[in-house]
């Protein structure tokens, strides 16, 4: 396996600051909370996309076309 010396470097400091936060989800997550607040950009939180459900109509659509040498005729289900 390539040795990805910025992947160390992230996963070092990563495991530095759990570390130094006790591991604690909620001290970590409420440092980077503290961190975005005080260097002065703007952070955007999207809301969740939805996504709807397609109808049967819709989804016949997105069907695989039919192999080579096929006339486009579907074949009768095997009985």
């Amino acid at each position: 396996m390539a040795v990805d010396s910025i992947t160390d470097e992230i996963r070092t400091t990563r495991r530095a600051l759990a570390s130094k936060l006790g591991n604690d989800l909620a001290a970590i997550l409420a440092d980077i909370r503290h961190r975005e607040r005080d260097d002065g950009r703007t952070y955007v939180s999207l809301p969740p996309r939805l996504v709807r459900a397609r109808t049967d109509e819709q989804s016949h659509a997105l069907e695989p076309a039919a192999g080579p040498g096929s006339n486009g005729a579907s074949s009768p289900p095997a009985q």
